[in-house]
């Protein structure tokens, strides 16, 4: 009985001293490999506060609030935020207007100032549009306008007079 508690303990003895040496061999094998480039962490990622807002008002006004964070999740500086339009705006849908298409981060925030249309009546569609950081356009987050106008509103309209003599 003795004769086989020490072989055990011998075979136990080697095999653990055999782990020990093999994983000390492998940690040798690997370079620490440390990245003091701070470039490395600055992909912009876009957030929006909110993804989608309800008009019901013509030519009624948003703001819309964009952040821009970095992979480290502060502030983001530098580069633009830009719109894509739905497709419907080159069949000529008026889907109203932003003051600016393109916005320049300043302290990790773009803001888009929109304008409804004249008569949002006329389409009703939701309006499905995208920002993205220009450092990533595969990166969209999507943004939609709802349209739900209220009944009875006046539509203004610009006229031109003449006069004639």
């Amino acid at each position: 009985m003795i004769i086989k508690q020490i072989i055990i303990f011998l075979l136990m003895t080697f095999f653990l001293t055999g782990c020990v040496e093999n994983n000390t061999e492998v940690e040798s094998d690997f370079e620490t490999i440390v990245d003091n480039n701070e470039t490395a962490f600055s992909d912009a990622t876009v957030i929006l506060t909110t993804n989608s807002t309800t008009i019901t008002l013509n030519e009624d006004r948003v703001e819309i609030d964009v952040t821009v964070i970095d992979r480290l999740n502060n502030p983001y500086e530098g580069g633009n935020v830009k719109i894509i339009y739905p497709n419907d705006v080159r069949d000529g849908r008026d889907i109203g207007v932003f003051t600016n298409s393109v916005v320049m981060v300043e302290n990790g925030h773009a803001k888009f100032t929109y304008t409804a249309p004249k008569n949002i009546s006329e389409n009703t569609t939701d309006i499905v549009l995208g920002f993205y950081h220009d450092s990533d356009i595969s990166a969209v987050k999507q943004y939609t306008i709802k349209l739900n106008p209220e009944q009875n509103q006046i539509v203004l309209t610009s006229y031109k007079l003449q006069d004639s003599y």
